[in-house]
């Protein structure tokens, strides 16, 4: 009899032992699909960092060309300025002459009523 008892609890440890391997073996295979899973994401990871930096570069190159036009449209600017102020003092120059020109008519006109004046007097 304890000899059919040594056997009962052989065979229950057996299957118990079975039944333990059996979830050993099927958390292994969850393990495996959690690493398989984890290297695809971290390519996937990688493939989307190299992507970043591709488009901070030429994000980058962007910012420089966007200086650059900045920087010419400054110099564009006083450039245009400057032309401004000269046609200002050009437009004032020949608003002079003209001015200039008009009293110089006028004076003329009072100059030549003058003369005819001194003439028809004398």
């Amino acid at each position: 009899m304890a000899e059919d008892i040594e056997a009962l609890v052989s065979v229950v440890l057996v299957k118990e032992s079975v039944h333990l391997v059996k979830e050993s073996v099927r958390l292994l295979k969850q393990s495996v699909w959690f690493v398989k899973e984890s290297v695809h994401l971290l390519k996937e990871s990688v493939h989307l960092l190299k992507e970043s930096v591709h488009l901070l570069k030429e994000s980058v190159h962007l910012l420089k060309e966007s200086v650059w036009f900045v920087k010419q449209s400054v110099r564009l600017l006083k450039e245009n300025a400057y032309l401004v102020k000269q046609s200002v003092r050009l437009l004032r120059y020949f608003q002079e002459i003209n001015y200039s020109i008009l009293w110089g008519g006028h004076l003329a006109r009072h100059i030549n009523w003058a003369d005819k004046m001194s003439y028809v007097s004398t």
